[in-house]
């Protein structure tokens, strides 16, 4: 596996999309799918940067408080950098190459695999409370890697078969 920064930015999506990855390119040489959760990602950067700023500017009742909202705040900062990063997935018959773009605040990554060792997409599912929640897991010489961070209430099985289909027809 490679993992190198990238510089070119991902190009913009636009509308809002809470939380759904999707195929935006289909053609026999190359899928290519994106997961850009601008609304999630952009509501979660925004509470932590009131709650920071709140802790800051002394708008809190004591230390215990200020230190309480602040804290808060840093921990959105955790949660929206690692769940709701943005991500493109390429999947390039040509190049003979799977390429994995992770865009988040700290910068973007790039992973590349070899085409021929990715086995098949699956769907993980578990159960939280009533909901099956579910994500998209790449086969890779006989390992499961996540394809998303986080489960979702979305169902997954369609897209997966959308891939599967993709990396049949040679």
């Amino acid at each position: 596996m490679l993992n190198t920064p990238i510089s070119a930015p991902l190009p913009p999506d636009f509308g809002i999309m809470l939380s759904a990855m999707r195929i935006v390119e289909t053609s026999p040489d190359k899928l290519i799918l994106e997961h850009r959760p601008k609304f999630m990602a952009g509501l979660i950067w925004f509470l932590g940067l009131t709650c920071i700023y709140m802790g800051l500017s002394g708008q809190t009742d004591g230390i215990v408080e200020t230190m309480l909202v602040t804290f808060l705040g840093v921990g959105a900062f955790g949660l929206a950098h690692h769940f709701f990063p943005f991500q493109r997935l390429t999947f390039d018959r040509a190049a003979g190459l799977f390429t994995r773009e992770v865009a988040r605040i700290t910068g973007p990554f790039l992973t590349e695999l070899p085409l021929a060792e990715v086995e098949r997409i699956t769907v993980q599912a578990q159960w939280s409370d009533s909901s099956r929640l579910e994500r998209l897991i790449m086969i890779h010489r006989g390992k499961k890697l996540p394809l998303e961070y986080g489960y979702f209430s979305a169902p997954r099985t369609g897209l997966a078969k959308d891939i599967n289909t993709w990396l049949s027809n040679s």
